[in-house]
């Protein structure tokens, strides 16, 4: 009797142990089909989340391209032209062709006054409109266009910057703004006669010189189009371009030492961009804006047996502008 209730109870024991572990079992297969189910779930939508960023990233992308590369494209090529200009100011001043008796730039229709003004305000304008076109562009996604695009939005504001690059050392004499300006600027136009252009006319000389409703596809005015518009209209091109005509007429470095230093900054900026084409990346930094001192000797506008002294020429105006640098040019 006792041997078989042991048997009993050995019986219920096993039943019970199998009974646990099935239920165990049992339980340990829910929880592990409960998991697998969770981490497939986290799983699809890390997946989606991945999918998504991917498939946001490439229309950002395609749209970051589709916006930016035809402009810079315009941009760089009215870039070149831009600094090509600025030499050949130099070289014409060499030549004595910006002296006042026979400047080059004394009428407002003069060729070299208007290929002059086209040529620094076109490639401002083309940067106006690449600004227009990236405002709600993720430019993150690609870091070499994002630093060119900041290249860009600085050098099309440089230009209204005249006061402090004339605060930057060595500091120049520069006030345009004098109650006798009008008077002064005769017999001192490098203190009196401005040499910049405010930033809320130079909004609209930027808009002056594209073409097309803002909210449809602006695109540059062309030489052709700005010319044929003096030779058609005088009056009414003065009216829409004279302040940018303005700023060069009679332009030489000597007398227009703050809108030197502006170009020199305008200068140094397109050489940046076009080192930012091809091959490594420069980092947009004050040292990398700074004119190599053997490209310098180009600017030199000094004609031969000229007695002024080199800092005035191949010195000041290069340290003003890497002093205007190195306080992280204004905004």
């Amino acid at each position: 009797m006792f041997g078989l209730e042991i048997d009993q109870v050995a019986t219920i024991f096993s039943t019970a142990v199998a009974m646990v572990s099935l239920l165990y079992t049992l339980l340990a297969t829910h929880r592990n089909e409960r998991d697998l189910e969770r981490l497939r779930a986290e799983f699809a939508e890390k997946q989606a989340d991945r999918d998504a960023r991917r498939d946001y990233e490439y229309e950002a992308r395609k749209r970051l391209y589709t916006e930016f590369e035809p402009l810079f494209f315009q941009f760089f090529e009215a870039a070149r032209a831009a600094r090509g200009q600025m030499y050949g100011l130099a070289s014409a001043a060499r030549r004595g062709n910006l002296d006042p008796e026979v400047s080059w730039l004394a009428k407002p229709d003069a060729y070299y006054t208007l290929s002059l003004t086209y040529n620094i305000f076109a490639p401002l304008a083309l940067g106006r409109l690449i600004q227009r076109r990236l405002t709600f562009v993720d430019l993150t996604l690609d870091p070499r266009i994002s630093s060119q695009y900041e290249a860009i939005r600085r050098v099309s504001r440089v230009l209204s910057h005249d006061y402090g690059l004339s605060t930057a050392e060595p500091r120049l004499l520069y006030d345009p703004n004098h109650a006798d300006a009008e008077q002064l600027k005769v017999t001192q136009p490098e203190a009196y006669r401005r040499q910049g252009v405010f930033a809320g006319y130079l909004d609209m000389l930027l808009e002056s010189f594209l073409v097309g409703a803002p909210d449809a596809q602006q695109r540059l005015l062309s030489f052709g189009e700005f010319v044929r518009m003096q030779e058609e209209n005088h009056e009414a091109f003065m009216r829409r371009f004279g302040r940018a005509i303005d700023l060069f007429l009679y332009f030489h470095p000597r007398t227009r030492p703050v809108l030197w230093r502006i170009l020199i900054v305008q200068c140094a900026i397109y050489r940046w961009i076009r080192n930012s084409v091809d091959g490594p990346l420069p980092t947009l930094t004050p040292q990398a804006l700074h004119e190599p001192k053997t490209e310098r000797h180009e600017l030199d506008w000094r004609m031969p047996g000229d007695t002024t002294p080199d800092p005035q020429s191949l010195v000041d105006p290069f340290s003003a502008v890497e002093a205007y640098f190195a306080k992280g040019f204004a905004n």
